[in-house]
């Protein structure tokens, strides 16, 4: 914990020195003046976008990694407990070059892929048993599956 937010407050001292040394020379006056006439228009959809990017590469595609097989996960729905694949996805994790990054993950596809913890398919067959007196049921596997099947069942009395 100590040393991720050392880490963290040494990163924005770095920001900080970068922004002085390329604002030095500028008074004061100057940077609020500009900082005035900025327009939040634009600047506040594109931090939004930026926002976004970097959540579905970041936060998203690492759940995906990580919610499926890792040991630590709720999600791990094979009780999977390999701890070499455990240690490939949070050492993904730290690397901060995109082609490092980009490796790592297809090196981690290939060793999930050759083990075959879980058998990769096209589709599933599923089915569902449901009594007579509910109706108007339909089956869905979509994530809105509240909404496409339990909302609209009904029980006959």
């Amino acid at each position: 914990m100590h040393r991720t937010l050392f880490h963290t407050l040494a990163a924005y001292a770095v920001a900080f020195a970068i922004i002085l040394y390329l604002a030095r020379g500028v008074a004061p006056a100057q940077l609020l003046h500009d900082l005035a006439m900025a327009r939040l228009w634009v600047f506040i959809p594109a931090c939004a976008g930026s926002f976004a990017v970097w959540f579905l590469g970041e936060t998203l595609l690492f759940s995906l990694l990580f919610s499926y097989f890792h040991s630590k996960s709720t999600n791990n729905q094979e009780h999977l407990n390999d701890p070499a694949y455990d240690s490939m996805v949070d050492k993904q994790r730290t690397l901060v070059s995109d082609d490092d990054r980009l490796k790592a993950v297809k090196d981690i596809q290939k060793y999930i892929a050759d083990k075959a913890y879980a058998p990769f398919t096209v589709g599933a067959y599923r089915w569902v048993m449901v009594q007579p007196r509910a109706q108007s049921y339909q089956y869905s596997g979509s994530s809105a599956k509240m909404e496409e099947t339990y909302a609209r069942v009904w029980l006959q009395g």
